[in-house]
């Protein structure tokens, strides 16, 4: 009966790390790690978003800080994704000719993005928005708020307007004699009919009775006009 020697040894356990994204399943992992190994590193990215790190509940109350190694046990942890913050930003050309801002809106990723016009200027149409100053390239407003913030451009036009010099004939009906148009704020020019022999012009008024004189603005007004003599 001789003395007997036997061996063994201890394998090192495997452990779990289960990561869960709470608002985003395709995000979520498990990795298998041994116990005393480094525990990797996973931080998820999503476009237009920004993501909340990790907690040890589904709640998100208490930051999960990772230890050195893996302990002997499963772990599970929790974070979500919060949606960032972009912004709109409508510039508008004043009487300068320098652009300023007309507005700003901060909207979340993929929130709908509604209509915005600024506030309508007498006499004049605003051009609508373009991607540019140059006002070449018109912007195709998206439904939803990319992952990037947006500035766009936008100018106002002066509109036309016309005088219309109405002349009344010897027959006693009005014909037109002239007509001028004008853009808003434009200066308005004297205008007197040609001389008619024996003849002396009354001047021109508001109505075709002759009754109130039209005292002619120094500059072209958001309307039409029509006067008489």
């Amino acid at each position: 009966a001789g003395n007997i020697t036997v061996y063994g040894a201890f394998n090192v356990n495997e452990y779990k790390i289960n990561y869960i994204v709470n608002n985003d399943s395709s995000f979520n992992k498990t990795a298998v790690v041994k116990y005393g190994d480094a525990i990797p590193e996973y931080a998820p990215e999503k476009t237009g978003y920004t993501f909340n790190g990790w907690y040890k509940e589904a709640a998100l109350t208490n930051k999960w800080t990772a230890p050195a190694t893996m302990p002997a046990e499963d772990i599970t942890v929790y974070g979500a994704f919060t949606a960032n913050d972009y912004t709109i930003t409508y510039m508008v050309k004043g009487d300068d000719g320098v652009y300023a801002k007309n507005n700003e809106v901060t909207l979340k990723f993929g929130a709908k993005v509604d209509d915005y016009t600024p506030t309508e200027k007498e006499g004049h149409t605003f051009s609508g928005w373009y991607n540019e100053e140059a006002l070449t390239n018109a912007w195709s407003k998206p439904e939803t708020m990319p992952a990037s913030n947006i500035t766009v451009y936008g100018a106002y036009t002066a509109n036309e307007y016309t005088i219309t010099y109405m002349v009344k004939g010897d027959d006693g009906n009005y014909a037109e004699d002239n007509k001028v148009t004008l853009k808003f704020g434009a200066k308005i020019t004297g205008y007197s009919p040609a001389e008619k022999e024996g003849h002396t012009f009354t001047g021109w008024f508001e109505d075709e009775a002759l009754t109130n004189a039209w005292n002619k603005p120094e500059t072209m007004p958001a309307k039409n006009i029509v006067v008489y003599g």
